[in-house]
């Protein structure tokens, strides 16, 4: 193998598992499964090492919707998040943690399918210190 061959293939495999996708589970909502993965990326605007929750079809390979499973900077958590879902819906919670007290702490995001079983956003609740909060 020469050099340039090496380089290429050192390449390739660091770009595979820079961005690799985890599978988590497959869930049900309605007549349509889901499977999630985690992934992670890092956000050179937010300089944030971020892995997400990614949602896809069980026959597909298009990502329907995402959410913050956790966000680091510095070794400090800004951003975690969990999912929970039920036969009608897909739901995400993140919790922010920082010091700014005029912005809310968490947020629940809600996905509903549709006919196709793509996911909708329905509802978003922003909570600060445990109460609905509105801008």
């Amino acid at each position: 193998m020469n050099k340039l061959s090496a380089i290429l293939l050192l390449s390739i495999i660091f770009s595979a598992f820079s961005s690799k996708e985890t599978f988590i589970e497959q869930l049900q909502i309605g007549k349509f499964t889901y499977s999630i993965y985690s992934q992670s990326k890092f956000l050179h605007d937010d300089n944030l090492n971020a892995e997400f929750f990614i949602v896809k079809t069980k026959s597909s390979k298009k990502n329907l919707c995402s959410s913050f499973k956790n966000g680091c900077r510095n070794d400090t958590t800004f951003i975690k998040g969990g999912y929970t879902s039920n036969k009608k819906e897909l739901i995400f919670k993140e919790y922010y943690y920082s010091n700014y007290s005029k912005f809310s702490d968490s947020i629940i995001k809600r996905f509903i399918p549709d006919k196709s079983g793509a996911l909708h956003l329905s509802k978003i609740e922003q909570y600060k210190e445990g109460k609905l909060f509105i801008e």
